[in-house]
């Protein structure tokens, strides 16, 4: 997906959605549209902090590091991890559009809050109908509804993935994690 700052937002010198920079180029928690021309697809995308030695793949879940320290938007800091595999309930959960490798100074960019992203998947069958898991790997999902915290606010784009597919496209509507009574 070659998503890009929606013409219609206004925004002018904005940091390309595709770009990653140590350089803050914008307030941490800003909102834009973006739209993918290739694909027909538009979503909503946050300019967040990646934290300093941590790469984090593109596709990954991420999620919001709670507020402990400025900057801080609501309860939480615009500062994301890759989503642990732990249990933590009632978390908002991005995807990183672009990979981040480990650098010693803290990083810029943007994850996507709305929209259809490639996100990266456990090797097992996933069907369209499915619910979304977090998956066994950090910052995965899964289709299988096993103990584990589900994706609300997410579901899968593609009718059928097969178990060797590494991503998958996914909608996600503001996601939020949520336990899996089983």
């Amino acid at each position: 997906m070659a998503y890009r700052i929606s013409a219609y937002d206004g925004l002018v010198g904005a940091q390309d959605v595709a770009s990653i920079s140590t350089v803050k180029l914008h307030e941490l928690g800003t909102t834009v549209r973006i739209d993918d021309k290739d694909n027909a697809w538009a979503g909503r995308a946050v300019y967040v902090a990646f934290p300093a030695n941590v790469a984090v793949p593109a596709g990954a879940l991420v999620t919001q590091v709670a507020a402990t320290s400025s900057p801080t938007v609501g309860p939480y800091r615009m500062t994301v991890t890759v989503q642990a595999t732990h249990k933590l309930l009632g978390v908002p959960v991005f995807v990183n559009l672009t990979a981040v490798t480990s650098v010693a100074s803290v990083q810029y960019g943007w994850v996507l809050e709305e929209g259809v992203a490639p996100t990266l998947k456990d090797a097992i069958k996933a069907v369209g109908t499915d619910k979304v898991m977090l998956g066994a790997g950090a910052g995965r999902v899964k289709a299988v509804a096993s103990a584990g915290m589900q994706v609300l606010g997410a579901r899968f784009a593609q009718s059928s993935v097969t178990t060797t597919t590494s991503l998958v496209a996914i909608y996600y509507n503001r996601a939020v994690t949520q336990s899996q009574i089983t």
